[in-house]
């Protein structure tokens, strides 16, 4: 049992150092509404003024400027966190009690039972106004006093952070291509508020994408092969021994010596153009020998190396024509349009030194859809968007006018401006 107490008085303290490693920052006194006991739990209020009564008066004596942070009053379920000079430690909450001026958290010190205070909390409509602390029995009261913020510092924050009622979602699609500024994190399981400033840059957004698909394979068309040295080479290889073969066969039947002649019809063709002829005596070589040779020779010639040299034009007409239709069917192909949907998250991690660490995220939607409850007890979430996504469920919830209220990510709820 003992040990026990020992392990909550540690947790205790280590959350009492984590308020003392928190960036100062004051809690204003519009941040957040409290309209029940419940909303408080797990909320820190950063006072910015302070009064102590003087020693046997009931007034209050004068208020003193505090810097941001230098007090601290974190609430949760059953404890009340304390950080102040004089004053640091954590009191167990007995109960909490509705008043006319607010709330009176009833406490007792953790370590001696016998030492009662109470914090009463001050409201000014639903915003917090003031704290009064007493931490025990024989302590003088202190008076501690939320700051109103700057006129200023309120008109940047309203154009920068996303209000309750700014972001109007009639159907579930209309929520791609929104950004939300969220106002403030609740980090689960704890349920801890966190204040978000401009400098962290905390934003979410909905993004959609189409991505266009080709169905099918592209097939590919009939090419004649490019004409090259080698082909040059190997077709004058073939002519070399077609000539050597040819030439044998005429001195084993006429046993005659035969006269090369190189034919010099055109002057302009390459070399790999002309034709090597094979003359041999006429009274033992019939007339038309050397004509069907010709003939023979420049046919092949002709088909040998280029598609469109020594076509007939109707033949290179009718070439073009098959060409551009494979284009055209190339073309014609179809296609599939793909939609992606995305949720990107920019945020940060307080680390124990309370500074903050960037943290990005994106998760993939699967599926969303939207719903409505009209016996829902919060009217600020009437209608639920839910999105299906890599990383689990993702909830987005709507008031009755339809107006983006809050976010949950399961670990992380992010909350607009205003409530």
């Amino acid at each position: 049992m003992n040990n026990i107490f020992n392990l909550s008085i540690i947790i205790c303290l280590l959350t009492v150092l984590n308020l003392e490693a928190q960036q100062d920052n004051y809690t204003y006194l519009t941040d957040k509404k409290f309209d029940k006991a419940e909303d408080l739990f797990g909320y820190t209020f950063v006072p910015g003024l302070m009064e102590i009564a003087e020693p046997g008066q009931t007034s209050a004596g004068e208020q003193t400027e505090i810097s941001a942070g230098s007090y601290k009053f974190g609430i949760a379920r059953g404890n009340l966190f304390v950080k102040g000079k004089g004053i640091n430690g954590v009191h167990n909450i007995n109960q909490i009690n509705t008043t006319e001026f607010g709330f009176q958290l009833v406490l007792m010190n953790a370590r001696d039972p016998k030492q009662q205070g109470h914090l009463k909390i001050f409201k000014l409509k639903s915003y917090v106004d003031a704290l009064v602390f007493k931490a025990s029995n024989d302590a003088q009261e202190m008076i501690f006093l939320l700051p109103e913020i700057s006129e200023s510092l309120m008109t940047s924050e309203k154009k920068y952070f996303t209000d309750r009622n700014e972001i109007f979602v009639e159907f579930e699609e209309d929520i791609w291509g929104s950004e939300i500024f969220p106002f403030f994190k609740t980090v689960m399981p704890k349920r801890v508020y966190q204040r978000v400033q401009k400098e962290d840059n905390v934003m979410i957004t909905f993004i959609e994408t189409e991505r266009i698909i080709e169905k099918g394979k592209k097939k590919k068309d009939n090419l004649v092969p490019a004409v090259t040295d080698q082909t040059i080479e190997n077709l004058e290889a073939e002519e070399t021994t077609e000539d050597i073969a040819s030439t044998s066969n005429i001195e084993e039947e006429t046993a005659v010596a035969e006269v090369e002649i190189e034919e010099d019809e055109d002057d302009d063709m390459p070399s790999y153009f002309k034709v090597k002829k094979k003359e041999a005596p006429r009274q033992t070589v019939p007339e038309n020998v050397y004509e069907e040779q010709e003939v023979m020779e420049e046919v092949d010639v002709s088909e040998g190396l280029f598609a469109d040299e020594g076509v007939p034009e109707k033949e290179q007409n009718n070439l073009e024509e098959e060409r551009k239709g494979k284009k055209d069917r190339s073309a014609e192909r179809k296609v599939k349009i793909v939609t992606e949907y995305k949720i990107e998250i920019n945020d940060f991690v307080l680390n124990d030194d309370g500074s903050h660490e960037p943290m990005e995220r994106t998760l993939t939607v699967k599926d969303y859809k939207m719903r409505q409850d009209d016996s829902a007890s919060n009217p600020n979430e009437v209608y639920q968007i839910e999105f299906e996504t890599n990383k689990g469920p993702v909830y987005i919830y709507l008031n009755e006018s339809k107006k983006i209220t809050k976010l949950d990510l399961g670990e992380i709820v992010y909350l607009m401006r205003g409530l």
